[in-house]
């Protein structure tokens, strides 16, 4: 299922599960649930249906837009963050590498004995 058509879900359900009811109890026009607004353009009888016309629109658009818009940024912000922690991965891999294995080379005070038998014979 689209994005869009999910943002639209959540709209419906915010406004007519949770604002409708709450105008009700409250006889307050919360977002225009109960009446249309004076200066509705759409203020007919089928009010509400405009309304919910409009805004499936606008969900439709303004999501494809934001998708449009937002991927490229997304995309260069993930492609940083894989880039950096490869860099701080590669980082700890040669400070690791550098502190135990030069303690424990040939001549540094590991087993030397090959070294010392070879000198004195």
């Amino acid at each position: 299922m689209s994005w869009a058509f999910i943002s639209y879900g959540v709209w419906g359900l915010y406004h007519f599960a949770y604002l409708e009811a709450a105008s009700l109890l409250t006889m307050a026009n919360l977002n225009c649930m109960l009446c249309p607004a004076i200066t509705d353009p759409f203020g007919a009888p089928n009010w509400r249906l405009f309304a919910i016309f409009h805004q499936f629109l606008f969900c439709l658009v303004s999501g494809k837009l934001f998708g449009l818009l937002g991927r490229p940024e997304q995309t260069k912000a993930v492609g940083a963050m894989a880039a950096n922690d490869l860099l701080h991965s590669m980082q700890a891999g040669e400070n690791s590498d550098s502190s135990s294995g030069g303690d424990s080379g040939v001549g540094s005070g590991g087993d030397n004995s090959g070294e010392g038998k070879d000198k004195t014979s």
